[in-house]
């Protein structure tokens, strides 16, 4: 004969302790609303309906100020979290979508430079330093922007909050940030850097290499690209670590 699995509403006397806390929990909310409308000042003697109590409180303007400033923060509440909420949505549906179109690729993932000059791609979103070394290997290799707008963005340098030595970390960022030592970092990495006048102290082929150099005629349509909340980040990361399963 099989056990009668255990439920705590078989327990006797359950029903009788469940109405006794409600009544507790919520007896008192009801009673302090009814009594709100109450004309007397007893909050257990009901002698009549009233507005009044509401009417004075309107009439008080440190009450009318809280009443205003607690209005105006939940409204900022309520969009901010709508916002929030829309953000991410959006960027669920965009994972959606990128999944879905995951069957229609050929190929994805890094390794740009060397499938571009092996001619293994036809086309890139890329770095300017990869895009250089791929065209010094394959001449037919060359670097566009889109005239509509395009992003770009640097790598930054941090200091720790608990740094043992920050006054050195600070010497040594104002030394990599020197023009001189910023071109030879460039040098080293094959990299642009965003150090005004660094341009100068380049190697040759780097200081007028087209995918270093910023083309005049395409500065404007640049912006750069903000940084994204630790949330955007956590769904980017989740997002591309499902693409590569």
């Amino acid at each position: 004969m099989a056990e009668r699995s255990f439920a705590l509403i078989r327990l006797p006397g359950f029903t009788a302790i469940a109405l006794a806390v409600f009544l507790a929990l919520y007896l008192p909310i009801l009673t302090l609303g009814v009594f709100a409308f109450n004309a007397g000042n007893s909050i257990a003697v009901w002698q009549g309906f009233s507005l009044h109590w509401y009417s004075d409180a309107w009439a008080n303007q440190a009450v009318k100020a809280a009443t205003s400033r607690s209005l105006i923060v939940t409204s900022w509440a309520s969009a901010i979290a709508t916002m929030a909420a829309l953000g991410t949505t959006c960027c669920a549906a965009r994972g959606d979508m990128l999944m879905a179109a995951k069957p229609d690729r050929i190929s994805m993932g890094y390794g740009a430079t060397a499938r571009l000059s092996n001619n293994d791609w036809a086309a890139s979103v890329n770095w300017n330093g990869a895009s250089m070394r791929a065209r010094v290997n394959n001449p037919n290799v060359a670097r566009g922007y889109p005239k509509e707008s395009y992003p770009f963005f640097m790598d930054p340098v941090a200091i720790l909050t608990d740094a043992a030595n920050p006054e050195n970390a600070y010497k040594f960022l104002n030394f990599v940030m020197e023009p001189e030592n910023a071109a030879m970092i460039s040098a080293f990495a094959r990299y642009a850097n965003g150090i005004s006048g660094s341009e100068q102290f380049m190697p040759e082929d780097m200081r007028n290499a087209p995918e270093v150099l910023l083309p005049e005629a395409h500065k404007a349509a640049g912006h750069l690209l903000p940084t994204c909340s630790p949330k955007a980040q956590e769904y980017i990361i989740a997002i591309w670590t499902e693409l590569q399963k």
